[in-house]
């Protein structure tokens, strides 16, 4: 719930507009996440087709529970869980619209793994139409 409230915002960030989970692609678990663990979610947009938005989602956590707290231990946050959802945008009636292109000097490395993963998603849901 945390990651999609998370991916959700950088998505309405970007898109500007009411946006939904369609996708919930790949779930990563690094390192548990205990009681008592200081937890912050960081969210971007990795990916834009037309219509959707790829958003990679993570956790990190310090272990202690405590980032630099009041005990003076300095214990450095790790990545404790990674995501990738994929969003779409809708307008007031509840349909599907256009996202905006990611700006290219956004786009890193993983714009071409997210393009290929989106081919792939899209061939996938080409063959299950077929099928049925």
């Amino acid at each position: 719930k945390l990651m999609d409230s998370g991916a959700a915002l950088a998505a309405i960030a970007h898109s500007r507009h009411e946006c939904v989970t369609v996708l919930l692609d790949k779930v990563c678990f690094h390192t548990p996440i205990r009681v008592g663990d200081l937890c912050a979610v960081r969210a971007g947009v990795t990916y834009t087709s037309n219509r959707s938005m790829e958003i990679v989602c993570q956790v990190w956590t310090s272990p202690s529970g405590i980032v630099g707290g009041l005990t003076g231990n300095v214990t450095e946050p790790i990545c404790a869980v990674e995501a990738r959802f994929v969003f779409v945008a809708l307008d007031t009636n509840g349909k599907v619209i256009p996202v905006p292109q990611l700006p290219f000097d956004e786009r890193t490395n993983r714009w071409d793994i997210a393009a290929t993963k989106h081919e792939e998603r899209v061939a996938e849901r080409s063959r299950s139409d077929r099928q049925q």
